[in-house]
């Protein structure tokens, strides 16, 4: 298994868990980003409110920090094959309305 695999097989779960007990994070990014990185910096006896940000991105690969990116598949991929973890209608209606954007700019730009 390469390494990217063997990293989104070891984020899924804990982003799962992030949605099912922080309905806030299925919403919004930022929220979901912040709740993996505690969890992986408490493994390391850390805390993500004593890092500041500029040190959070600059030495990700030296707090084990995955990238938002990953982060970002992983959930909406759970979120895909888990309805109830979906975020609320009014974001499902905004990403919606978003996606329609690019498509349509990118589009014409091509």
């Amino acid at each position: 298994m390469n390494e990217t695999r063997k990293i989104f097989k070891e984020i899924k779960p804990i982003v799962l868990a992030v949605l099912k007990n922080i309905p806030e994070a299925r919403d919004c990014d930022e929220i979901c980003y912040y709740c993996v990185c505690n969890i992986y910096l408490k493994e390391q006896g850390l805390n993500c409110n004593n890092i500041s940000l500029r040190d959070a991105l600059l030495n990700r690969k030296k707090f084990n920090l995955p990238k938002l990116q990953t982060i970002d598949r992983a959930r909406r991929l759970l979120q895909s094959r888990n309805p109830e973890l979906q975020g609320s209608k009014t974001y499902q209606t905004y990403r919606s309305e978003l996606e329609e954007e690019y498509r349509e700019y990118f589009t014409k730009r091509v």
